[in-house]
């Protein structure tokens, strides 16, 4: 099935496999069916989607899998046309990070006002940030915490190790929480030498809901990017990502939520 990117996902020896099929999702196209195996869905969170499947008879459709080529008990059978791709998960690459053992050779600036904090479970404040991870809902993320004595128009900055350029077209894909009354700004630059340059930015309350976002890299040589938290007018404004990812290919969209 040629039109699925092998960068999103590698093709597991033109096999199917039998049962397992966790949720189906209508009206899609491949892409898109592999995009939502590796960002999650409300049913099939991100890191549980194990393979994908496309059905391409009554106008087709995506089926997300929490079970793969090694799950014990799966049987693999032959399908025409293969139609199975198998996830490798996104915290085996280099270019990925879900926070989950550390924060992956991402730093804290030392030149803005606070710094973010990894955290699991609930942030400090009552009405603000997150339950829980993306990943699982009981591992760690990232946030910025908004409580004194955090003052409106504080920054902090979480900056990535550095990466080299892929010769092909690159797109970031991170999940961020923005909720509070009180929520100032989530802005994504990316450093390139001396050149910083924004390529995101998001502020206001986003509702208590995780929300996936994609955008291009437009740089042309190695470069770092930077996550900038800047934090609204009271202590309601915690801000969180999660899931964050480097993918050798072009984004979907610029921003998806679903």
């Amino acid at each position: 099935m040629s039109e699925a990117s092998t960068s999103w996902f590698d093709f597991y020896d033109e096999k199917v496999l039998s049962g397992h099929n966790t949720e189906r999702i209508a009206g899609i196209n491949t892409e898109e069916c592999a995009r939502r195996c590796l960002v999650g869905t409300s049913t099939v969170p991100s890191g549980s989607c194990l393979s994908f499947d496309y059905d391409h008879q009554g106008g087709g459709a995506c089926v997300l899998s929490t079970a793969n080529k090694d799950t014990s008990g799966v049987v693999l059978s032959d399908s025409d046309p293969p139609s199975r791709f198998d996830y490798y998960h996104k915290r085996d690459s280099p270019n990925s990070c879900d926070f989950e053992a550390n924060v992956c050779q991402y730093t804290q600036d030392t030149t803005d006002d606070f710094q973010w904090t990894r955290n699991s479970g609930w942030t400090r404040s009552y009405g603000t940030g997150p339950t829980g991870d993306h990943t699982t809902g009981s591992g760690y993320y990232m946030y910025v915490e908004a409580s004194s004595p955090r003052q409106q128009g504080d920054i902090a900055r979480l900056t990535s190790p550095t990466y080299l350029l892929y010769r092909g077209s690159q797109c970031l894909l991170f999940w961020t929480h923005m909720y509070g009354s009180s929520t100032g700004t989530l802005r994504v630059s990316v450093k390139a030498g001396n050149t910083t340059t924004e390529i995101w930015s998001r502020s206001g309350n986003q509702g208590n809901q995780w929300f996936s976002v994609a955008v291009s890299i437009p740089v042309t040589g190695s470069y770092q990017v930077i996550f900038e938290g800047v934090r609204g007018g009271n202590a309601l404004g915690d801000i969180a990502i999660d899931d964050v990812s480097i993918l050798q290919e072009a984004c979907p969209g610029d921003t998806c939520r679903f």
